[in-house]
């Protein structure tokens, strides 16, 4: 990044808010979650307990964990900043790959409550129903995001030619 420190000092409380909203957020649906899966494993209901539901409850438990230590490292320790914070070479390639691993856990949850949804009556309830239609959204705004960049790149291909 090539700013000087006084606009780095001036821009950092601007993602230091953002970044505490920004996980307070993910913190609160990675509970909603452990929530649901916690209340189906109590449940009764059999076809609630189908093998699309292996390891999500102990991935999200995990992932939560894993949140909570970076926002406490990230206040206890001495960072000044979130830039600072994510420019640690070693923090930003784990972040990265846990990024990764979450996204492709959060589609699993997503094909979970699908099956639940078409299927499973006493499994599917106002949490699951929320979580599914957050993660609908949030996959087709990913999915639209892909797609508008590799339209971009086709068109700055065929213009630059």
């Amino acid at each position: 990044m090539d700013i000087n420190n006084k606009e780095f000092d001036k821009l950092c409380p601007q993602y230091n808010k953002s970044f505490y909203l920004s996980e307070t957020l993910v913190i609160i649906f990675i509970i909603l979650i452990i929530i649901s899966l916690v209340n189906l494993e109590k449940s009764n209901c059999e076809c609630a307990k189908i093998p699309e539901k292996r390891f999500l409850k102990e991935w999200f438990i995990i992932s939560l964990i894993v949140w909570v230590l970076i926002i406490l490292f990230f206040l206890i320790g001495n960072e000044d900043c979130y830039i600072k914070f994510i420019g640690n070479n070693g923090l930003y390639l784990f972040i990265l790959i846990f990024g990764l691993v979450n996204y492709i856990m959060l589609f699993r949850l997503l094909l979970y409550l699908r099956k639940l949804r078409n299927g499973c009556e006493c499994g599917y309830g106002n949490i699951e129903k929320i979580l599914f239609w957050y993660l609908v959204i949030m996959f087709s705004f990913i999915a639209l995001m892909i797609l508008l960049g590799l339209i971009m790149i086709l068109v700055t291909i065929f213009k630059f030619r």
